[in-house]
């Protein structure tokens, strides 16, 4: 049984579109952050689209730290491990 009074909040912000990439930093900066993980596989490394974020972010002031030892379906101990970057960063 679903209550009758409920809140719900979502914070996701989807930015799609040619050329939304370069707001990335825009994105990151509102919320405050300093930091980022950037979380890509191989695939997104050699497209170029791992190092075009990396200079938005950079241009904003983020820090920016890859982590990039993925499988094509991450596992758990790939998502544990680039939690434990994030945090060491």
């Amino acid at each position: 049984m679903i209550p009758q009074d409920f809140l719900f909040q979502h914070r996701t912000v989807i930015d799609f579109g040619r050329g939304s990439l370069v707001r990335l930093g825009e994105h990151v900066t509102h919320l405050g952050a300093e930091r980022a993980l950037l979380v890509c596989d191989k695939g997104i490394i050699d497209a170029g689209l791992a190092a075009q974020a990396d200079a938005v972010l950079k241009s904003a002031g983020v820090k920016t730290y890859w982590f990039s030892d993925l499988s094509p379906n991450p596992r758990d101990t790939e998502c544990q491990a680039a939690a434990s970057k994030a945090l060491a960063s």
